[in-house]
């Protein structure tokens, strides 16, 4: 009997997302030729999404370093805790009009501020979207670590509810001994929840948002890599390997997908073990990874 053509086909390594529906944005540093060079850092990283919602840097020190770092034999994007990307205009539409967002990225923090450290620069920031300035507008959505917190999503619908200064947080200790981490964060403005993920497994969660619905019919003011627009504080001091932004709440099973894209292609590992460290986790659910490999 023959065998099945499906069964003799090779393995082949995944070099694009898989097709899920609703991409706004998707930088790859791997693709060189989403990259526009100054020297050895970047001005530029385009958008492979088709939306052109492009992110750069004009001063050059400010800019990441292109050359100076692989992960899995592939290029990354490396950032010294001064330095960020900001988006374009066109950028700044995609949190316009949206009842949830899912952001995927493949990235690695070097130095993590110590638990209950005082530190001017206490947060670390690895993507930041806002409607509203550096007031407490609405809609707001941003991925970071925080001394003595954890790592973990910080997002707001309105302003005057939820806990900590307008925020809905979900927070978790990130693994000491793991070096880099694929995660995946979803703020769903429609139906009151916030989800986060590292590798493919939850972390964290929360709900019970007193408003509900879109965000505003309005482009953002504010987006930022690596840092806090428009001041570089709160700098990453890591790299990004590769983020992918959805304008809605993705599915337990298409989250996967783009989940398992990412960690066959940037195969990420961790550190030898390190003493474990009392942390307190906030709204933890832990689940076991459901992968579906075959598309």
């Amino acid at each position: 009997m023959a065998l099945s053509p499906v069964l003799m086909r090779p393995r082949s390594r995944i070099v694009g997302p898989v097709p899920v529906s609703g991409l706004g944005l998707w930088l790859d540093a791997s693709n060189g030729a989403s990259l526009t060079f100054n020297g050895n850092t970047v001005s530029e990283w385009r958008d492979l999404s088709g939306n052109n919602r492009h992110f750069s840097q004009a001063t050059a020190a400010l800019q990441p370093n292109g050359v100076s770092r692989t992960y899995n034999g592939l290029r990354v994007l490396d950032f010294d805790g001064t330095q960020l990307l900001e988006g374009n205009t066109t950028s700044l539409s995609a949190f316009r009009r949206v009842t949830a967002m899912t952001v995927v990225m493949f990235a690695k923090y070097d130095t993590r501020v110590a638990d209950n450290a005082v530190a001017p620069n206490d947060v670390s920031r690895l993507f930041y979207f806002s409607t509203g300035d550096q007031s407490l507008d609405q809609a707001r959505l941003l991925l970071s670590q925080v001394a003595g917190l954890g790592f973990g999503m910080r997002s707001r619908y309105l302003d005057a509810e939820g806990p900590e200064g307008w925020f809905r947080d979900v927070r978790y200790g990130l693994d000491a001994a793991l070096s880099s981490f694929v995660v995946s964060a979803v703020t769903d403005f429609e139906n009151s929840s916030n989800r986060i993920y590292e590798n493919g497994v939850l972390q964290a969660q929360t709900s019970g948002w007193a408003s509900t619905g879109a965000t505003p019919d309005t482009d953002s003011k504010r987006a930022a890599i690596g840092g806090r627009r428009p001041d570089a504080l709160e700098g990453l001091d890591g790299f990004i390997g590769e983020m992918l932004i959805y304008r809605r709440a993705l599915g337990d099973y298409q989250r996967s997908l783009v989940e398992q894209y990412l960690l066959a292609k940037w195969n990420p590992q961790p550190e030898p073990a390190a003493p474990v460290v009392a942390r307190s986790l906030w709204n933890v659910e832990t689940l076991e990874p459901v992968y579906h490999w075959s598309l």
